[in-house]
């Protein structure tokens, strides 16, 4: 017999288990954005986790993919901030197909120039260990 695994339990902010309402995507988008932009990459990407749980329980799978592919994106700077090229390259090189594929869904979560932000994405996957994090323009912001 194996060793025994003991679950902790989640937390009840876990958005996992109780994810943020759909009509705080908007913000949160928002909010990781401002973070993100501020080089908070850890807490961008915590915000932004919370949104594409949102939109997965509410069945809005495109637009999900596209926050993750931001979740991913930060993570990359995140990764590269710690010393840890590689992690940022695999990182980026799961985002951009994502970002291409579900542009479309960008302006609905308030997402501006997706196209502009994919292309200096892609030439900071080129340029990781000092790849510099390209500024993502949001509605209002």
């Amino acid at each position: 017999m194996g060793p025994v695994r003991v679950r902790r339990p989640v937390a009840e902010e876990d958005p996992r288990r109780n994810p943020a309402p759909l009509a705080d995507v908007p913000r949160l988008v928002a909010e990781g954005a401002a973070r993100y932009n501020a080089g908070d990459f850890w807490h961008a990407h915590e915000t932004w986790e919370q949104a594409w749980h949102s939109l997965r329980a509410a069945g809005m799978q495109d637009r999900a993919d596209l926050v993750q592919a931001l979740v991913w994106v930060t993570a990359a700077f995140e990764n590269q901030r710690r010393g840890k090229p590689g992690g940022a390259r695999r990182q980026l090189t799961k985002a951009l197909p994502r970002l291409r594929a579900h542009a479309a869904h960008a302006s609905a979560l308030g997402v501006l120039a997706l196209p502009e932000f994919t292309a200096q994405v892609e030439g900071a996957l080129a340029e990781v260990p000092s790849a510099a994090a390209p500024r993502l323009l949001i509605a209002g912001a």
